[in-house]
């Protein structure tokens, strides 16, 4: 048996114990078994020269402060980034939340940067700053480790992702097109979100003003408006009415406000950062707002809920109205109902005031600054003040009525001021219309070098029509229709001729009418 024993040559390590079985004599400690690495990209265990486990990052990653970052390489063992350092995620540059970093891509082929965050997130919302100094927008991209694929992307100067306590974030910058790109980067901490994403988690509120900051792309923020969640229903008509004042800078178009009893939150739609939800019942009302686009939208949201009425008292409060689209409403007593007419300067407007008599409607301008009054149930024109906001007031008799604004295309291109005249050419008849009671036309006759002679007709006209002849010497003469008034000008010198409703006359049509001037030579 002995000589069999030796002939297998076991090793010394083996020896045989009672009852037969062979084990394996006392090796040590075995550091690396089980395996003690577990961090994400970190397996690789091995024993170091005093005997502990030290733990690798595994093939085609790198040690980048605390985390194991792949370095993009394509051959095994392969480490680095190459001559672009931050061009892979292994070779990060580390950010510190609150300080600015200038950097530039484009060039010789930069096309991606790569940053770290110094230190986990204490959870919330991070959100990256790219002010861009050269060039185009790079896309900004925020990843959570050891995720290797973006929580978020966009080519925005703002982006924000919402991650979890202890989270380690990087942040990639991906450049636009080949040209260089000059940038600032900065990161922020945001802290928690403001409020709610749903109705169960939905901030509660009452009427007033409530900050807010859609954070995310994809956040929501969700409020329930107490006012109305009383025993009795409230009197008729009520409503909850809504105004969000963005920070500056931010369009109120990228903010969609939702509105509704709790249960049907998610019904109506409103955009341009005013709603209107009228109020049929006791309960709480739910209101949600969200960023379109993938814009970062903060600012105030001002709530206001009216019992017994049913339209804002002041501009501020007033009903955004949609052309050819009628508001049925009541007027209560000594009560005023404002509307906003989100008005364009190529435009005419038509305000139809019905219901009983006893109500006028006024028009405001921007400044608050009285443009018309109808002092009656009826139809008016009105020509919109240009690119900007006009506001309707109804006021008088308690009462239902109705209101409607319906719009056309201004059809002429004469204007009142000195610089808006439109120069006549001798001998040719220029088509123009009265729009609008109140519109007013105003034609040039150019001066000659040397002086001379003008005749003037106002062509096709209409009794409707008035024309004033505006001389140099500062006289005036009127013009009826179809008749020619002759006048002479001297040596550098201009005449208007200005082209209005005949006084009494409505303008519920555009009036046509045309002027021609003709030079005589020589002066009669």
């Amino acid at each position: 048996m002995s000589s069999c024993t030796a002939a297998l040559d076991l090793p010394a390590a083996l020896e045989m114990v009672d009852g037969g079985e062979v084990v394996a004599a006392d090796a040590g400690p075995q550091p690396c078994t089980p395996n003690p690495c577990g961090e994400a990209n970190r397996q690789q265990c091995r024993v170091d020269e005093a005997g502990e486990a030290q733990c690798d990052c595994n093939e085609g990653y790198q040690l980048t402060g605390s985390l194991c970052l792949p370095h993009g390489g394509e051959d095994p063992g392969e480490t680095g980034c190459g001559a672009d350092e931050d061009g892979c995620m292994a070779g990060a540059v580390t950010l510190t939340r609150g300080e600015a970093h200038a950097g530039s891509l484009g060039g010789d082929g930069d096309r991606v940067d790569f940053f770290v965050l110094a230190t986990p997130s204490v959870g919330g919302v991070e959100q990256v700053t790219v002010t861009v100094e050269e060039g185009g927008q790079p896309t900004v991209e925020i990843y959570v480790f050891p995720s290797e694929s973006p929580v978020v992307s966009a080519a925005s100067p703002s982006l924000a992702a919402e991650v979890h306590a202890e989270a380690q974030v990087l942040i990639a910058l991906r450049a636009a097109g080949e040209s260089p790109q000059a940038y600032t980067v900065l990161v922020e901490s945001m802290g928690l979100d403001d409020h709610g994403d749903t109705v169960a988690e939905a901030t509660t509120v009452q009427s007033g003003a409530h900050p807010f900051r859609l954070e995310t792309t994809n956040d929501v923020d969700v409020l329930s408006v107490m006012d109305f969640a009383v025993d009795s229903p409230p009197a008729e008509p009520s409503a909850v009415l809504l105004r969000a004042e963005l920070d500056e800078g931010q369009d109120p178009m990228a903010l969609q406000m939702r509105v509704g009893p709790v249960d049907r939150v998610g019904e109506f739609a409103y955009f341009g950062g005013t709603a209107r939800h009228p109020v049929d019942g006791a309960g709480a009302y739910g209101v949600k707002l969200r960023a379109l686009d993938g814009e970062l939208l903060s600012g105030t949201l001002h709530i206001m809920a009216l019992s017994g009425d049913d339209h804002g008292d002041s501009a501020e409060w007033a009903t955004d109205l949609q052309v050819r689209r009628a508001v049925s409403a009541d007027l209560a007593a000594d009560d005023e109902d404002w509307f906003r007419l989100r008005a364009t300067g190529n435009q005419v407007y038509r305000v139809t005031l019905g219901g009983a008599p006893g109500r006028n409607v006024e028009v405001f301008s921007p400044v608050d600054r009285l443009r018309w009054s109808l002092e009656a149930i009826g139809v008016y024109y009105v020509h919109g003040p240009l690119d900007s906001d006009a506001f309707l007031k109804v006021s008088g008799e308690a009462g239902a009525y109705t209101l409607l604004v319906e719009d056309r295309a201004l059809q002429d291109e004469a204007g009142e001021g000195l610089d808006e005249a439109l120069p006549l050419t001798p001998g040719e008849a220029f088509p123009a219309a009265i729009q609008f009671l109140g519109d007013r036309d105003r034609f040039l006759f150019p001066a000659f070098p040397t002086g001379g002679c003008w005749t003037i007709t106002l062509a096709e006209g209409r009794p409707e029509v008035k024309l004033t002849l505006e001389l140099p010497d500062g006289s005036e003469e009127a013009l009826g229709a179809q008749e020619a008034l002759s006048f002479q000008t001297e040596f550098g010198e201009s005449a208007y001729a200005l082209v209005e409703a005949a006084p009494g006359q409505q303008v519920e049509e555009p009036l046509s009418y045309q002027v021609l001037g003709n030079s005589i030579d020589p002066c009669p």
